[in-house]
């Protein structure tokens, strides 16, 4: 689990559910690689969903469990926020109870 440390406490019915639509990168696994297919390599499109704990110009932060009585998460990604290529709010578009 990831603990939230925000200053204040997080309540479950103030985060935002979103989805993030990202551009992750590449690595190999540190073995010799040839230079020219290391060039034509790709960035990975990702898409994440999660509960919007932090975002700012630096980075974003989801998580897809929270425990707002722990003010625990647990499935945390860190996603630099120049890598978002979209970003949808769901939270409201559903409704589930």
């Amino acid at each position: 689990m990831m603990k939230i440390m925000n200053g204040g406490m997080m309540k479950k019915d103030e985060l935002q559910i979103v989805s993030v639509d990202w551009l992750d990168a590449m690595s190999d696994d540190n073995t010799w690689q040839d230079l020219k297919e290391l060039q034509e390599q790709k960035l990975r499109p990702v898409t994440s969903v999660g509960y919007l704990i932090k975002e700012d110009k630096d980075s974003t932060i989801l998580v897809s469990s929270f425990d707002e009585e722990s003010q625990c998460g647990g499935g945390g990604v860190v996603i630099p926020t120049n890598c978002i290529t979209k970003k949808l709010v769901l939270k409201g578009q559903f409704n589930v109870e």
